[in-house]
């Protein structure tokens, strides 16, 4: 028996006696002293066969060490389990590179196998703790004990993920700036990533590079679009601020950073899209005072909103300006045409004059009846004075009313001006009508 050998046997004897019924600094003084042992084997071994069993033992109480201070110390210390955890990691791949062409295949696959297990205990470990910035430098503290490219891939893409992830929280919070710097930092272990998945072969790798990769050109669209966004409110808010006549070169440019920021959300961010063209309705409403594109712009902008639902954004300044401007669009158009058909009506009023004045000296109901029905007949061929109407003429004139009253005239086939008619006529009808109570 080797001098390796004999102290590899003394580090196991002292770890099987670490059960979990001793106290935790007895326990952790047992696996240190093991741990002792299994170092004097690796310096003492003189064949790559003793190195390969040493850094095993080695490498399997270092995961025990780690796995102690993580989960069975109150407090934690964050820089002793990462210590372990590298300390384990750089022994499996040792054991596994002493151990090619020496030890049988079956024991080479359980060293890769563990070597994977404690890889993604490290990686757990890292998303467990709130470390911020300080997981990226357990995983570089990782890439300095793994040897092989198939496991440098798979940590850089964890790398990469912790990049991303804490991008799309600073999206959350609004911050646009940190997210954009964040994204630009997945580049490189996306890129170390596909280098050494490609260089080993390893699928998961590479399928998980191709993911990142689509991920953080969708997050820095929705980020870029934000930050138009808000350059275009910046100009905006200090060109109104400083200008008392607004330079339109000026209103144009910010527009054009509203418009950029619809571009890059497209298709990626249908809320980021939408506050775009809310914004940019705003500009053609309250400064341009194009109230058409205006209309146009809040539409879209509520149009997008709509297919979020149940989301609502009743509580968003954007919405809340979209949805009153829009509003107050529509309400001034309404008393625009009002007013416009007003005009007209008077016009055609004026025109009628003659046919007005001939209408009014029909005072008696009947006489009345049939100068309308003969100079003005309905424009329904079936609407006509059926024998015997002036029977019964109080429901002889409600029939005439509906005849021809002017919300069954179709402006758009007969014209305005017929409709007009048709109000004044009913007018007298309707008088005469309510003159008529009590007549049969």
């Amino acid at each position: 028996m080797s001098l390796s050998q004999q102290y590899r046997e003394e580090g196991n004897h002292i770890l099987s006696t670490a059960g979990k019924n001793l106290s935790p600094v007895v326990w952790e003084g047992r696996v240190t002293s093991a741990l002792a042992k299994y170092n004097a084997a690796l310096t003492t071994a003189t064949n790559k066969h003793d190195k390969a069993s040493a850094a095993k033992n080695y490498a399997v109480g270092s995961r025990k060490l780690a796995d102690f201070h993580n989960t069975r110390m109150v407090t934690k210390n964050m820089k002793l389990i990462l210590y372990h955890f590298g300390e384990a990691i750089k022994h499996y791949c040792k054991a596994y590179k002493e151990g090619r062409g020496r030890k049988s295949s079956p024991w080479l696959k359980d060293i890769k196998s563990k070597l994977s297990t404690v890889l993604q205990e490290s990686y757990d470990f890292a998303k467990d703790e709130d470390l911020g910035h300080g997981r990226i430098c357990i995983l570089d503290k990782m890439l300095e004990a793994i040897e092989y490219d198939n496991f440098r891939g798979e940590c850089y893409i964890e790398i990469g993920q912790v990049y991303f992830k804490s991008a799309v929280l600073a999206l959350d919070k609004k911050n646009f700036r940190d997210s954009l710097s964040l994204l630009k930092e997945c580049y490189r272990p996306v890129e170390e990533a596909k280098k050494y998945g490609s260089r080993s072969g390893n699928k998961y790798v590479l399928f998980e590079v191709e993911v990142i990769e689509k991920d953080v050109f969708l997050q820095t669209c929705i980020a870029e679009s934000i930050q138009a966004r808000v350059i275009g409110d910046d100009m905006l808010a200090k060109a109104l601020k400083d200008y008392e006549n607004l330079p339109m070169s000026l209103i144009w440019e910010v527009m054009d950073w509203y418009k950029k920021s619809t571009l890059l959300a497209r298709e990626q961010d249908i809320e980021v899209e939408a506050v775009a063209y809310a914004k940019i309705g705003k500009v053609y409403h309250r400064v341009l005072k194009m109230t058409s594109m205006g209309k146009m712009n809040y539409k879209k902008s509520l149009e997008m909103v709509a297919t979020l639902h149940p989301r609502t954004f009743n509580t968003e300044e954007w919405y809340k300006e979209c949805a009153s401007g829009l509003a107050e669009i529509q309400k001034d158009s309404v008393l625009e045409e009002e007013k416009r058909k007003d005009e007209e009506r008077k016009k055609i009023i004026k025109c009628l004059k003659n046919e007005l004045e001939e209408l009014d000296t029909h005072k008696d109901t009947v006489d009345l009846l049939k100068f309308v029905y003969k100079r003005f007949p309905p424009k329904n061929p079936k609407h006509v004075l059926v024998e015997g109407y002036d029977k019964n003429m109080r429901k002889t004139l409600c029939v005439a009313i509906q005849h021809y009253h002017p919300d069954k005239i179709d402006a758009e086939v007969h014209g305005f001006k017929w409709k007009v008619m048709s109000e004044e006529i009913t007018k007298r009808l309707t008088n005469k009508y309510e003159c008529s109570k009590g007549i049969n």
